[in-house]
């Protein structure tokens, strides 16, 4: 059915070959979503190559639900393909060889099991895998789509997400505790915390008051040549204080 411009295929088109191993759809325009229901592989399970080549397809979701169990070749080089989910493969058991060439693939974490799946797995062989390109974002179009580093995408988000609610809500429980049982010592601390810092603002310190005396010097009538003649001529010369 290769080169004959077909846009859709009827759902019964294979009934009558429940026999088909190989199907060729070589160019032709399958662009429409619908264009390959599911339901037109039922009659030919036992088919083992597909070939789809410059079909303009957007899209393998089609396999999922195709029963083909027994396809060992894909080849859909030339397509409009950006994404090849888990389920996709999964449904392909005894898939052997992938040809995927030529797609307008997107190097983002929605492919990011594809292409751990194509550099690693070792029973189907990716065919020329070292020429798949990125088409998008524009910021990577050209770059090896098996060279995207995928580890940014193994962040997992459910167990953020768990950490983030059980904070909020332990927050909620320590704020709820704190207003019920410490409401009351907490407006207490408050006011008296403000009360500190007026009395603090209003406390004039030591340096800037105005005192007529520096030091006052107590001695007894024994001491009293000495703290005359050698004392307080030393701190008031030298030091400048003010006795009395």
């Amino acid at each position: 059915a290769g080169n004959l411009n077909v846009k859709n295929l009827h759902v019964d088109s294979f009934s009558s070959t429940p026999k088909l191993t190989y199907l060729d759809l070589t160019n032709n325009n399958l662009a429409n979503r619908n264009a390959l229901p599911s339901r037109l592989f039922q009659p030919i399970s036992g088919l083992k190559k597909i070939t789809l080549g410059r079909t303009h397809l957007k899209s393998l979701d089609f396999l999922v639900d195709a029963n083909l169990s027994n396809l060992t070749i894909l080849r859909a080089s030339m397509n409009d393909l950006e994404f090849i989910n888990q389920t996709i493969i999964q449904s392909l058991p005894q898939l052997k060889v992938l040809d995927l060439q030529n797609n307008s693939f997107t190097c983002d974490c929605s492919n990011a099991w594809f292409i751990d799946w194509a550099v690693k797995n070792n029973k189907t062989q990716v065919l020329y895998l070292n020429r798949y390109e990125c088409r998008y974002p524009l910021s990577l179009s050209g770059k090896s789509l098996a060279a995207f580093n995928t580890e940014s995408c193994n962040v997992n988000y459910d167990f953020i997400c768990f950490i983030y609610s059980s904070s909020i809500a332990i927050l909620n429980l320590v704020i709820s505790f704190i207003y019920h049982f410490l409401k009351w010592q907490l407006v207490y601390a408050y006011y008296l915390f403000l009360a500190f810092l007026n009395g603090k603002k209003r406390k004039q310190p030591l340096n800037q008051l105005d005192f007529q005396y520096d030091a006052f010097i107590s001695y007894n009538a024994q001491e009293e040549p000495w703290v005359l003649e050698e004392l307080v001529p030393k701190l008031e010369g030298q030091h400048g204080l003010r006795l009395c």
